[in-house]
């Protein structure tokens, strides 16, 4: 067994001497004696404030704890090693055992008490974190051991700190009450996505020579049309009568064209003049104008095949509104981005402008019906009197500016139109509502080769403390394809349109 004499300084500043590592000192039982000089100097902190006063009161109140116990002794740890605390408070009060002691110090109280416990044969140790302590106890003949850092309590935080965690736990939960914007990116797949890699393809614009053998082959497949439909009345209705047989009409579309004979039908002969229009005005401007499509047809083609998508799936999970939200998603590298078109008008021809102008409609003859008694009444009638004309006084006071929603997330630049950098605008973004979506293509600006670069995606707000930041890094390979192959297998379609052989 081995006695530990503590000194004020650790019962103060280490840890609860139950948890200290006791077993590097390689004993079996360690017995921890409190001296009487230690007790009175921590009674002199009680009253101390902070953590220093508190861990005096503490201790002092253990102290008191183990006087009542049987020899004034309180088992700390049952083994590894065995540790117990005893109160030794009457030892060698006024009795110096070392010539070189002085009772008057408290240091030299303790080593005093220490050489009082070394008498019996035990050995004895002085634990100190003093510099001073330790050099006393050691020039009495008594080991000492310095407190290992280990051992010591953490550092208290001063006022500064203190403010500082104060400060931090505010703006935490000013946080908590902020709208929480997020963004996830996700591909083709619908999977989120880190990093954005894809191979393309560009096409390449058509040479000269290229543009006038496309023009001259449209011309050779799509000649001027000869066939300027019936030229009399009775041609006129042989040919809707060979019509009409050929498609095979049902009952009631056979009914319907019953009624329409009924009505008055007037013929409209095609005019000479109209003809000499078509062949020198209407069919040269068709070819012109497609001469100038297959000059920028690649453009065409470089917007609509194949570049890689990317949605943006935007949300506010937390307990606020956002307040004038701005989403923006810039580039940086040889790249550019462009909003995808909705679905709708994607698969609506018409929506888009069609990559090569479709041949002319010929003039053409043809059989006009209509209804006798609406014929004449439109030209009995008398023209609407002014008052009729002008709007209602009522109408003329309601408001024209309606008041946007402002729910309502606004995108620039528009579908279809390629940039550097794509914004979204909202005034107020309301908090748990379902999450947005915009989806973007990924384009390369060089022809070949490979474009690498990221899409920067910022989001903010002005009762968001801090805006949320995200990177996705792009590296495209770019291959070059057939543009004038492209637009060939276009002029071939032109021959299977069968309005352009028979249009009226």
């Amino acid at each position: 067994m081995i006695r530990v004499v503590p000194d004020t300084n650790v019962l103060l500043h280490a840890r609860k001497l139950a948890s200290l590592g006791w077993d590097h000192l390689g004993e079996s039982e360690v017995a921890i004696i409190i001296v009487g000089p230690v007790i009175t100097e921590i009674d002199k902190h009680k009253m101390k404030p902070g953590r220093l006063g508190r861990r005096a009161r503490e201790v002092s109140a253990d102290i008191r704890e183990t006087i009542r116990l049987p020899e004034r002794t309180k088992v700390l740890r049952d083994k590894g090693p065995r540790v117990t605390m005893q109160i030794v408070a009457g030892v060698a009060l006024h009795e110096r055992l070392h010539p070189s002691l002085d009772l008057n110090n408290m240091d030299h109280q303790i080593a005093n008490h220490c050489l009082a416990l070394a008498k019996d044969g035990q050995e004895v140790r002085l634990l100190t974190n003093d510099t001073i302590a330790s050099l006393i106890a050691e020039e009495v003949g008594i080991p000492a051991m310095i407190l290992p850092e280990d051992w010591l309590l953490a550092p208290e935080a001063d006022e500064a700190e203190k403010k500082l965690k104060q400060a931090n736990a505010e703006i935490a939960m000013l946080r908590s009450q902020e709208p929480r914007m997020t963004v996830e990116v996700l591909g083709a797949d619908g999977k989120p996505m880190t990093r954005l890699v894809a191979k393309i393809r560009r096409y390449p614009a058509l040479p000269a020579y290229q543009v006038q053998d496309l023009a001259d082959y449209a011309g050779r497949i799509c000649p001027p049309i000869e066939d300027f439909g019936p030229k009399t009345f009775a041609e006129a209705i042989a040919e809707e009568e060979k019509a009409y047989t050929d498609k095979r009409l049902s009952a009631l579309m056979r009914l319907g064209r019953a009624s329409t004979l009924a009505m008055e039908a007037v013929f409209n002969p095609v005019t000479e003049d109209k003809i000499q229009f078509y062949r020198t005005v209407t069919y040269p401007k068709w070819l012109a104008q497609l001469r100038e499509a297959l000059e920028t047809i690649h453009h065409h083609f470089n917007r609509t095949q194949g570049w890689p998508t990317l949605e943006l799936v935007t949300a506010n999970s937390g307990t606020r509104p956002a307040e004038g939200v701005l989403i923006e998603a810039r580039v940086r590298g040889a790249l550019r981005l462009r909003r995808v078109l909705p679905e709708k008008e994607q698969s609506d021809g018409s929506a888009r402008p069609r990559p090569l102008p479709s041949p002319p409609a010929a003039p053409r003859g043809a059989i006009v019906r209509r209804d006798r008694f609406r014929h004449l009444m439109s030209i009995m009638a008398p023209p609407p009197a002014a008052f009729l004309r002008e709007p209602p006084v009522f109408e003329q006071l309601l408001p024209r500016n309606i008041v946007p929603d402002p729910t309502l997330l606004c995108w620039k630049p528009a579908r279809g139109k390629a940039a550097s950098m794509v914004r979204g605008e909202c005034t107020i973004w309301r908090h748990h509502g379902e999450a947005r979506r915009e989806s973007l293509f990924v384009e390369a600006v060089c022809e070949s080769g490979k474009a690498q670069g990221a899409i920067d995606l910022t989001i903010s707000a002005h009762n968001l403390s801090e805006r949320l930041e995200q990177t996705l890094p792009v590296d495209l390979e770019v291959e070059t394809d057939d543009t004038a192959g492209f637009a060939r297998a276009l002029i071939d379609d032109f021959s299977k349109l069968e309005p352009y052989f028979r249009r009226s």
